[in-house]
């Protein structure tokens, strides 16, 4: 049931909101706890198929540590701590669409960094994401919001890192194991926030430390491992699309459990994000002839 392991992982994906704003750490324990326990996890699994000498040998020497997966990681470390601080900020449904931007920045930063022209189809994705960008920004509701721009600077930070991380991911010249990629995301965000992790764990009650860890396992390595599993027996096409699910999720777990409202300007601003993100991804450029 491929389609049903795309669901489920996007379902994982989007009980992150609910989590955040119930749990009440700080960004950066949350942060060191998501990244920790999937590299733990991942490590382990990893050390004990005997790939581990990948993991610590540089790229020259087939090893999978080069500029790339370095760059690739520090992205992360910084898309992690802005996504759980977006998340305090802003009413979820505002911080899942706009960092649903994540896209129309790949399409953008290809032209930029990949030498990839930015095709007139992309950019009028673009534009049409702003649009849906600025109807929801300017909701009236949403301008009741506190730190509702900050919270959206904040987000939108979280979609440019994504963007980084996979250019860099697709820059990389080796392969990598769905495992060896999530040891690779989390390295350098558990090693920078260790001190404060290991400073922070006693003054928080251990349950609902034992929760983050679950969720970290739930979101972190459940559901990256269905999202890849799928992606085996699915075009990719068809994963991407069906990624989508998590924005509606976390919609609707927000206003389930959030009591966050559903307004006109959340659908109408939200579908034009969508088509945008989901038109600049699926957009594929005719190879140029010589």
């Amino acid at each position: 049931m491929p389609y049903g392991e795309v669901v489920l992982a996007t379902f994982f994906w989007a009980m992150s909101a609910p989590y955040v704003r119930w749990i009440g750490f700080p960004p950066t324990y949350l942060t060191f706890i998501r990244c920790i326990v999937p590299l733990a996890i991942a490590g382990v699994w990893v050390i004990r198929t005997a790939h581990w000498r990948r993991l610590v040998t540089r790229s020259s020497r087939a090893g999978i540590w080069n500029r790339y997966t370095l760059f690739a990681s520090l992205c992360n470390l910084v898309r992690s701590l802005l996504y759980f601080w977006g998340f305090i900020l802003l009413p979820a449904g505002h911080a899942i669409l706009l960092i649903y931007t994540w896209p129309i920045m790949v399409a953008a930063l290809s032209s930029v960094v990949l030498d990839e022209p930015f095709h007139p189809f992309q950019m009028a994705m673009g534009l049409l994401a702003l649009a849906g960008m600025a109807v929801i920004q300017f909701d009236p509701s949403t301008l009741a919001t506190p730190n509702i721009w900050l919270g959206s600077v904040v987000v939108l930070g979280v979609a440019a890192a994504n963007a980084g991380m996979l250019l860099a991911f697709k820059r990389n010249p080796h392969p990598l194991t769905p495992l060896e990629t999530i040891v690779i995301q989390n390295s350098s965000g558990a090693l920078f926030f260790l001190p404060i992790g290991l400073t922070m764990a006693p003054i928080f009650p251990w349950t609902r430390t034992a929760v983050s860890v679950v969720m970290a396992i739930v979101v972190g390595i459940g559901g990256y491992i269905f999202f890849y599993s799928a992606l085996k027996k699915l075009p990719t096409t068809n994963a991407a699309v069906l990624s989508y699910l998590e924005v509606i999720f976390t919609i609707i777990i927000a206003a389930i459990f959030m009591s966050e409202p559903i307004s006109i300007a959340t659908v109408i601003g939200g579908s034009l994000i969508l088509a945008g993100s989901i038109g600049a991804q699926l957009f594929q450029p005719a190879p140029s002839r010589s």
